[in-house]
């Protein structure tokens, strides 16, 4: 056997074993979601993933994309004592990090409870909204 035929023979054995052993390839229908909280402690905004403090959250959602891919699923909680526009916020930063399979809430002190907020597609400005 040639040197070039020994490569691509050793190439195929590796190939066939990584691909059997199901723990080495991604199984993004098992991925834990990851959980993005953004709240407001002391006048400051402050983001954890995943209950860790961050300060770059660009950097944590890059790695978050790196370890599980992009289609990751990211649980973004929100503090209902920020403005709204923290929400776009964040999910123009997990763009910049390639995530795109996001949820969004927003959570109330309060009350100790949350609700979802579901994307629309954008529609123009209107004092006189669209009927249901």
């Amino acid at each position: 056997m040639s040197f070039l035929m020994r490569v691509r023979f050793c190439i195929c054995i590796v190939g066939a074993f990584l691909f059997s052993v199901p723990s080495l390839l991604p199984q993004e229908a098992h991925l834990k979601s990851m959980t993005v909280v953004v709240e407001k402690v002391g006048g400051h905004v402050i983001y954890k993933v995943d209950s860790q403090k961050v300060d770059d959250l660009l950097r944590a959602l890059n790695q978050v994309a790196d370890r599980s891919g992009a289609n990751q699923q990211v649980n973004v909680v929100v503090d209902s004592r920020l403005p709204s526009a923290e929400i776009w916020n964040v999910d123009g930063v997990a763009g910049k990090a390639q995530l795109t399979n996001l949820r969004f809430f927003v959570f109330f002190h309060e009350t100790e409870m949350m609700s979802e907020i579901k994307r629309m597609p954008a529609v123009p400005f209107s004092m006189s909204l669209p009927a249901n």
